[in-house]
């Protein structure tokens, strides 16, 4: 049971940081939506304490209201993420 555990753990921690190598990465918005788009939501919430604020806030932009959603509604204290969104960003999460 251990032996898996560890092996549950060691897949995150490579989802953690190909997810984040692909965030820092110099791809185009599309590229980085196309990347992005084969991790799971709950995969990319993981991933969002560690990012920086500029990064967050570009990743915002670029996967739009419905994704951001999704990926926040895996985050269990997800108000620092929220209050960053801004007004305008908020209500179109708030609406998806």
């Amino acid at each position: 049971m251990k032996a898996r555990r560890q092996k549950l753990n060691n897949n995150e921690s490579n989802f953690r940081e190909e997810i984040l190598n692909i965030i820092r990465s110099s791809k185009t918005d599309e590229e980085l939506r196309d990347s992005l788009g084969n991790y799971h939501d709950n995969d990319i919430a993981g991933c969002i304490e560690f990012l920086t604020k500029p990064e967050r806030l570009h990743l915002y932009s670029v996967l739009g209201a419905e994704w951001i959603s999704e990926i926040i509604s895996y985050i269990e204290d997800s108000s620092e993420y929220i209050e960053e969104l801004g007004t305008d960003r908020l209500a179109e999460v708030i609406n998806e």
